[in-house]
């Protein structure tokens, strides 16, 4: 079985550390054959550049990728970007998708009315609850997107699981199965004490409800030792443990349409 990790991000996300070359090297000593860098998303305009790379950046992140790849050409190593959905971006993350491998949907902010945001590891009423439920709707819909990042973000600091969260669980678990979006076990919410993700009562509505749909377990890893630490391990322990229907190599919408055109 191959061994992967698609959800990577470097230095140049402003909290994370380690050079692209740095992540490879580690991903080949532990026996890592499929590596995506996957760094959170520039804008144009600015918008949360606080944590994350500028857009000016970007050609430059790229360039790193492909310079990478020409280095360790017997190692597959991914260009990608995780992505929040905002539906005023549509247009720039269908340009993104002709130049990455891959691109994740990971819903980090909710831009409110007014211009306020609120981030998603901050969801501490239903309003804002609702609201990440339709946007990530969106974004599934969109069919731009290769897998769905921490599907249970909201759950991080919501105050309880209570009827709301199931009803928001359901209809994001609908949309995943009727678009044949696979979603992420995420192993760095373990690192955390502080944020209740991934969150016990959403897998196992996973685990009773929608057991058809692909998990995919990833580090999101922050620096290039937490690509295959003990979080990882546990992640896919749980999983194995639900039953859930584990896939280690990804299937990205590129890979599909190549294999439909060469058929």
């Amino acid at each position: 079985m191959k061994k992967t990790n698609y959800h990577t991000h470097h230095y140049r996300c402003k909290h994370a550390e380690g050079e692209i070359i740095d992540y490879v090297n580690f991903a080949i000593k532990t026996g890592i054959n499929e590596l995506g860098m996957s760094c959170h998303v520039p804008y144009k305009d600015g918008r949360l550049s606080h944590d994350r790379m500028e857009y000016s950046d970007l050609l430059k992140y790229f360039q790193e990728i492909d310079q990478a790849k020409e280095v360790f050409k017997d190692f597959t190593l991914l260009k990608a970007l995780e992505c929040e959905y905002f539906e005023d971006s549509h247009d720039y993350y269908l340009e993104l998708k002709e130049k990455t491998d891959y691109l994740i949907l990971g819903q980090h902010y909710l831009f409110k009315e007014g211009g306020e945001i609120v981030g998603s590891l901050a969801i501490l009423n239903k309003e804002n609850l609702y609201q990440y439920r339709d946007d990530l709707i969106k974004g599934i819909k969109s069919g731009i997107f290769d897998f769905l990042a921490h599907p249970d973000l909201f759950m991080a600091r919501y105050p309880e699981w209570d009827s709301h969260c199931k009803i928001v669980t359901e209809d994001i678990l609908a949309s995943c199965r009727k678009h044949d979006m696979p979603i992420e076990y995420n192993a760095n919410g373990l690192r955390y004490d502080t944020r209740d993700y991934p969150n016990n009562n959403f897998w196992e509505y996973v685990a009773d409800n929608y057991r058809d749909i692909k998990v995919i377990v990833n580090s999101d890893t922050h620096s290039p030792e937490a690509l295959d630490d003990e979080f990882v391990s546990l992640a896919k322990k749980r999983v194995k443990e639900m039953g859930l229907n584990h896939i280690e190599l990804l299937q990205t919408r590129k890979k599909k349409q190549r294999d439909v055109a060469s058929r």
